[in-house]
Formats: structure tokens, C-alpha cells, sequence
């Protein structure tokens, strides 16, 4: 059954007037107060050498819990480039602990531990191999001095 607009717009009219017009909105989420997407992009787009920290400090938190790893990205690439134009630094370590990025920085971890064990198991190896080619050598030289001692020497014989 089709409604017609006319209808839908009486019906509005009555919820609206009944108090109904709460049905209609949005449900209030627990980050009303918290920043949304375009927010960020704009603070970014809007940024100046003299706003530049506080509007870092102000977006922060968004890029810390809230964006995606998309986003995430983007705003960085986006501050960096922002700063580079304005002739300022974006603070060392600045939001790099982001819940976007956090397999991604455990996977990582992950990663250069298991070459940092390789390397000490290589270098643990190469040890053993020095000690043991060192003592390989020093029975060959024992065993050369043995052989240079018992080598007789021939008799002269007078003709």
C-alpha cells in the first residue's frame, strides 16, 4: 500500500505536535561531544603556524581512539604536509599510538623480534664455529710439529 506525500505529511505533523518528533531524530550516542570526520578535515585544512599546536591537540584524541586506519593515514600524510608548508614540526610521536594502527604495530613487533633472535642465534652459531675452527687449528699445528720432529733425516752416504 502506497502512502501519498500529502498523508505522510499530516502524519508528521500530528507526531510533531503529539511530541512524536523524538521518534524522528537521531539517537543520542555517548561521543555527541566528540569530534566527527569533517571536523578533522577541516581543523587540518585549517591550519596556521600560529593555531598549529592547539588545533594538534584538539584533533588528537579523534585520531587516537576514533579514525579509522584510513583516516588515520590521511590526516597524518595531510598535518605533515600542512607543517612542511607552514614551516613548522609536527611534535616527535605525535598520535602514534593510534588504536588504528595497532595490529599493524603488533605485527611489526612481532616481526623484528623474531630478527633480532635470528641474529643472536646466527652470531651464537658463528661463535661456535670460530672456537671450534680454532681448535681444529691449533691440533693441526700440534700435529705438523709432531710430523716435523719424526721425520728422520736420511744418511749420507760416502762414495
Amino acid at each position: 500500500m502506497r502512502v501519498s506525500s500529502s498523508c505522510q505529511a499530516v502524519v508528521l505533523a500530528l507526531l510533531v505536535g503529539a511530541g512524536g518528533a523524538e521518534a524522528f531524530s537521531s539517537p543520542a550516542t555517548p561521543n555527541d561531544n566528540a569530534m566527527r570526520m569533517r571536523d578533522v578535515r577541516q581543523t587540518v585544512h585549517d591550519l596556521t603556524a600560529d593555531n598549529f599546536a592547539t588545533s594538534l591537540s584538539t584533533i588528537e584524541p579523534f585520531l587516537l581512539n576514533e579514525a579509522g586506519s584510513t583516516m588515520y593515514g590521511k590526516s597524518m600524510r595531510r598535518i605533515a604536509v600542512r607543517a612542511k608548508a607552514l614551516g613548522v614540526e609536527v611534535p616527535e610521536g605525535y598520535a602514534k599510538e593510534a588504536k588504528a594502527t595497532a595490529k599493524k604495530r603488533a605485527k611489526q613487533d612481532e616481526f623484528i623480534q623474531a630478527k633480532i633472535e635470528e641474529a643472536a642465534s646466527a652470531s651464537a652459531t658463528e661463535e661456535e664455529d670460530a672456537e671450534s675452527s680454532a681448535e681444529e687449528a691449533a691440533a693441526d699445528e700440534t700435529a705438523a710439529e709432531g710430523e716435523a720432529e719424526t721425520v728422520e733425516e736420511p744418511e749420507l752416504v760416502e762414495a
